[in-house]
């Protein structure tokens, strides 16, 4: 109830709401995007396409692409597959639970 409910892009991924291998898009530009990838510490990062060797956190990608730091929480910044940005799908389960 009191509990801080903090991003976890682990947690999407073992709800089903997204998987290994699924390309996230840059809402403001399509033209970036990156790779959800299981690290080997068992932690869910992403890839840009174009650098396959270096994993990072939704978060630096996100800072990355924009030069800046975001204005919101930098979830509302990706798209999934499904059309949904990560922040709606991290909210999903808050949505279910109020009605």
């Amino acid at each position: 109830m009191g509990k801080k409910n903090k991003f976890d892009l682990k947690a999407l991924v073992n709800k089903g709401y997204v998987k290994n291998g699924d390309v996230l898009v840059l809402i403001s530009d399509e033209t970036k995007s990156c790779v959800i990838v299981h690290h080997p510490g068992g932690e869910y990062k992403v890839q840009k396409p174009s650098d396959l060797k270096s994993m990072m956190t939704v978060s630096q990608f996100v800072q990355e692409c924009l030069g800046m730091e975001p204005t919101d929480h930098y979830s509302k910044w990706l798209k999934a597959p499904n059309g949904k940005t990560l922040f709606d799908l991290w909210h999903a389960d808050d949505q279910s639970e109020a009605a």
